[in-house]
């Protein structure tokens, strides 16, 4: 279907998300994508929806673009989405995927690197939306602070779900975890080896994380992974 820009909302250095409409009746499930276009052309791409299904109207997609200068634009699609702007059209195709929300579980653990944490927000606007009574826990890896995506939503979640940052580059003063989300981290976190596990960013986050989960315990068909 034909869309257009409703809003870009800067959220992190290189990240946007892009406000985007779409038909009243269009559904999907929390942590599916949609493919993306310009009109009168065949280039798409996959991105993940970061909205909650319950938001009608309207979806969001938040990207990682690289800058470029607009004469120097490669010609892959994402480096583009950089110069676009309010009323820009666009066309989306979809949904897709089946790295969806299980809601027969009462614990779910996210994990997240980056804009990884994208369809993971979407499965946790989702379950706050529809006021659905489940434990949440978050583990959130960035850069920096300054790259953490959506932060002023997740300080405001806090009192809702159990959120853990953690910034894997050094020489910044916090008060989150410093490093990536490996073993010690999850084995002080993962109490119920029984929850539901999803995790999403960075092959080599994925995998590396996968394989950190199966070495505390956690069952392999809990795990839930989505590869980019």
């Amino acid at each position: 279907f034909n869309s257009k820009i409703l809003a870009v909302i800067e959220e992190a250095p290189e990240v946007k998300t892009y406000v985007l409409e779409c038909p009243k009746d269009f559904t999907f499930l929390p942590g599916q994508f949609v493919m993306l276009s310009f009109p009168n052309e065949r280039l798409a791409k996959a991105y993940s929806i970061a909205s909650s299904p319950e938001k009608k109207g309207k979806l969001d997609l938040t990207i990682k673009i690289e800058s470029y200068p607009e004469e120097e634009l490669p010609k892959h699609l994402t480096p583009r989405l950089n110069h676009v702007k309010k009323g820009q059209e666009l066309v989306l195709k979809g949904p897709y995927g089946k790295f969806v929300l299980d809601e027969s579980k009462q614990e779910y653990v996210f994990l997240a690197a980056g804009t990884g944490i994208a369809p993971l927000m979407s499965m946790i606007r989702y379950m706050l939306d529809k006021k659905i009574n489940k434990k949440i826990i978050l583990i959130n890896s960035n850069k920096t602070t300054k790259h953490i995506i959506y932060k002023k939503e997740l300080e405001f979640l806090k009192n809702k779900i159990n959120i853990v940052q953690t910034i894997t580059l050094p020489g910044e003063t916090h008060s989150h975890y410093q490093g990536r989300i490996e073993k010690e981290l999850l084995s002080k976190h993962v109490n119920n080896k029984q929850a539901l596990f999803y995790i999403c960013g960075p092959n080599e986050m994925v995998k590396a994380t996968k394989q950190a989960l199966l070495e505390i315990d956690v069952t392999r068909g809990n795990i839930h992974i989505e590869l980019w």
